[in-house]
């Protein structure tokens, strides 16, 4: 979608650790994504859209994890790329680390 990763990280949660990416376009507009794996199922939802700031926020959960993707871009492209997040999720397969 003509984001490139930025970098990421591990941040605290409510309840558990989630992850933190950051991507940018050409143009140097970035946009954030966060996920977090609860301790219980998730129930999918419909996309939440909140604009504060400038900054608009689609939220939305899988069965496996919440997450929320924000930036300083137009409804209908972040709402395009929450789409493409969705769908990577949604079909992602559960990996377990070996110990």
């Amino acid at each position: 979608m003509g984001y490139d990763l930025v970098g990421g990280r591990l941040v605290a949660g409510n309840e558990r650790p989630g992850a933190l990416f950051m991507y940018e376009n050409a143009d140097k507009r970035r946009i954030s994504l966060l996920g977090s794996q609860g301790r219980r199922a998730h129930v999918e939802s419909a996309f939440r859209y909140a604009l504060e700031d400038g900054v608009g926020v689609f939220t939305g959960s899988t069965t496996r994890c919440g997450y929320a993707l924000s930036g300083r871009v137009d409804k209908p492209q972040l709402l395009a790329i929450a789409r493409v997040v969705y769908g990577e999720l949604a079909a992602a397969k559960p990996q377990r680390l070996k110990p």
